[in-house]
């Protein structure tokens, strides 16, 4: 085996905007001959062919047949229940499996003939799998819910440390938590796309899918996916020069410039589908302000902020407030001890004194807790102003008919 193998650490050592559905995960490994792919005339077939045990030898055609025939949005949207109806999912998942219990030998010491650019074609492959589970599961609720009530048939996967792979949220998530101890940085750039596909279907399956948003929740995915948006990990990787070694946090998305920008906009948007049909996962979400910030900033952020005081274009402001992030701001308000109701529709007279003299660009006031608070209440109170017109024009409407 190549002794660069041995340097790299499988495990991690101790991501609808689906923009990059047709090209970013669409790496299909290079054959010395198309002639020698399978022949497949519809998608009943290509489901066929992937019903098959996951050899290292046929790993090139199954690149193929899944970028090929469930590759791109369109593909998975137009033939995405006949795909499920056909078993398709649960044959994805089941690659995924297979090439994950690859890993596990490998790390285990079972396998002896396996180099690392044997690795970097399996990985290749899973990340192609799992953009394809990303778009099937992108407005079909069946396929969502299929990829979470998947179940490790035979014996369960053992992986680093004795943990046990058992169904799909493990599965999925594997592909995320074996970075765990790792920041951003040192992640290579072929497992940063892994991830990122993974984090795609993390933040798919959780639209709308109570089910998967609470079997995530149970395995402790809403604690990873919040230490890494905040930039916590395991390790203790300190700041030099910074006082009491503290850590350093993120409050805010990456730039554009951040290769693992689309994945920490996945991340953010999991969570808030989570925090929509999982009241643990709002109460959680509730309890960090730098979370909150990161959350709110995901979801557009908040504009023109002296809109929130009716001395703005609110239109300009904030956009449509979704379900989940109001669930973690009602949640917040909540937990200090303020009335949401009473606060929808009264802003504390300090609050917008307050806010016009905050400095944006200023960390530590844009950090500030009365400061959060005062932000969320504007929130909370539009939010409630826009559904009220929206009711009144749609009386409207009834009652001129």
């Amino acid at each position: 085996m190549d002794d660069d193998f041995f340097s790299l650490n499988l495990f991690g050592g101790e991501e609808s905007d689906e923009s990059d559905s047709e090209g970013i995960f669409q790496n299909p490994l290079v054959d010395d001959s198309r002639s020698s792919f399978p022949v497949i005339n519809n998608i009943a077939e290509a489901v066929e062919f992937l019903n098959q045990p996951v050899e290292r030898e046929i790993l090139s055609h199954i690149d193929y047949v899944v970028s090929t025939y469930m590759g791109s949005m369109a593909q998975c949207r137009v033939h995405g229940k006949e795909i499920n109806k056909l078993n398709g999912i649960k044959f994805l998942m089941d690659i995924l499996r297979s090439i994950i219990q690859f890993w596990s030998d490998y790390e285990l010491g079972t396998k002896n003939d396996v180099d690392l650019e044997q690795y970097h074609k399996e990985l290749d492959v899973a990340i192609v799998v799992l953009g394809a589970l990303r778009d099937l599961s992108c407005g079909i609720a069946p396929n969502r819910r299929d990829i979470g009530v998947y179940i490790v048939e035979d014996d369960h996967i053992l992986i680093e440390g004795g943990v046990c792979l058992k169904n799909g949220f493990d599965i999925i998530s594997f592909f995320i938590t074996r970075h765990k101890h790792q920041t951003w940085e040192e992640i290579p750039t072929r497992e940063l796309k892994s991830m990122t596909a993974a984090l795609g279907v993390t933040r798919n399956i959780t639209h709308s899918t109570p089910f998967n948003c609470q079997g995530l929740h149970n395995i402790g995915m809403t604690e990873v996916f919040a230490n890494r948006l905040r930039g916590r990990i395991k390790s203790e990787i300190f700041q030099e020069g910074k006082e009491d070694n503290e850590y350093i946090l993120f409050s805010s998305l990456p730039d554009a410039s951040k290769p693992w920008r689309e994945a920490s906009y996945r991340l953010a948007g999991t969570l808030i589908n989570m925090a929509e049909k999982c009241r643990d996962v709002a109460d959680y979400c509730a309890r960090e302000y730098g979370l909150i910030w990161i959350l709110i900033d995901s979801w557009g952020g908040v504009k023109d902020w002296t809109s929130l005081f009716e001395t703005g274009d609110l239109k300009k402001a904030i956009p449509c407030l979704h379900l989940g992030l109001f669930a973690i701001l009602t949640r917040k308000l909540q937990i200090e001890e303020e009335d949401k109701d009473e606060l929808r529709n009264l802003i504390l007279e300090e609050a917008p004194s307050r806010v016009l003299s905050m400095k944006q660009d200023d960390g530590k006031e844009r950090l500030d807790k009365r400061h959060l608070l005062d932000i969320i209440h504007g929130i909370l109170s539009n939010e409630g102003k826009r559904k009220r017109k929206a009711q009144e024009r749609e009386n409207a409407r009834k009652a001129n008919k």
